[in-house]
């Protein structure tokens, strides 16, 4: 994303959508965990690379939560 960052996207996210539920998905190996992802808001996150099937497992365990 060439015009925000990922904490900057999901602070948008939330102003327009209060209550929706979203995953991160990060290729950064230093401050980027599930535990950063919650703290900005993220209810999901998959580390990259990943493939359909970790994204559909992530948003599985998004709706069930």
């Amino acid at each position: 994303m060439p015009e925000m960052g990922g904490k900057q996207c999901m602070k948008e996210l939330s102003r327009d959508q209060p209550g929706g539920k979203s995953s991160r998905g990060s290729g950064y190996e230093s401050g980027s965990s599930p535990s950063d992802a919650r703290e900005i808001g993220a209810a999901g996150f998959v580390r990259k690379p990943f493939n359909a099937a970790q994204i559909l497992r992530n948003v599985r365990q998004i709706i069930d939560s």
